[in-house]
């Protein structure tokens, strides 16, 4: 299961959502709870748009819906990885959990959602391979501004 979740977060990095799609699947067949799988499947989903949502003949508003249910999959993804993920060895994917829950909250224009995720981000404190930088900044204004 490590070796597959390991590949996944390459391919993550890689762009290659499909594949890492596929990995992510058969290990959360077995494992359904693995919070490294959760949090994988969530980065997957938050980057791959439906073809709805890239059929250009498609309703704007079918569009916009598909859009809303991919992002609310992987707002649920991500709280279950939270949930399932150590306090001790995985603080740093709870801490990145927040932080994208807080983007994608940011992105919805729901801000005071957002920054509640920012702050349970914050809360955990700086470490290393954590996003405690990124809590800050989201903080200071909603992602994606400048």
């Amino acid at each position: 299961m490590a070796a597959r979740i390991l590949r996944s977060d390459d391919l993550i990095r890689e762009k290659r959502f499909a594949e890492a799609r596929s990995l992510l699947d058969e290990v959360l067949a077995i494992e359904p709870n693995n919070a490294r799988a959760l949090y994988g499947m969530a980065q997957v989903v938050t980057q791959t748009p439906s073809a709805a949502e890239l059929d250009s003949k498609a309703e704007e508003n079918d569009k916009i819906q598909m859009q809303h249910d991919r992002l609310e999959r992987a707002i649920k993804l991500y709280r279950r990885a939270i949930e399932n993920a150590s306090k001790d060895s995985e603080r740093w994917l709870i801490q990145w959990s927040h932080v994208f829950l807080g983007r994608i909250f940011d992105f919805q224009e729901f801000r005071a959602d957002a920054i509640a995720e920012i702050r349970k981000a914050i809360e955990l404190g700086a470490f290393p391979n954590g996003a405690y930088k990124e809590a800050l900044e989201g903080k200071q204004r909603p992602y994606g501004q400048r």
